[in-house]
């Protein structure tokens, strides 16, 4: 975590290939890439997305998930959990 406050918790993951996030929940959440790469279930959806530096993937809502980094290096990405 990089910062926390009442209006907004930001996370910096940092997945090798093949590395997945830990299986969590967060309300409604932003995510920006940092890097290049592929990723797979991003905001609930199970297929492999191309992903861009400092690129917006999606907003999602509450409900458990796991990103899995399936490119062939390192990527970096940020997500925005958002105070309700």
């Amino acid at each position: 975590m990089i910062l926390e406050n009442d209006r907004v918790r930001v996370t910096r993951f940092s997945l090798g290939p093949g590395g997945k996030s830990e299986i969590h929940s967060d309300g409604m959440y932003v995510l920006v890439s940092v890097g290049r790469g592929r990723l797979a279930n991003v905001c609930g959806k199970a297929e492999q997305q191309v992903v861009e530096t400092a690129g917006f993937l999606c907003v999602g809502v509450d409900r458990q998930h796991q990103i899995v980094n399936v490119g062939d290096g390192p990527i970096e990405f940020l997500e925005l959990e958002l105070a309700e």
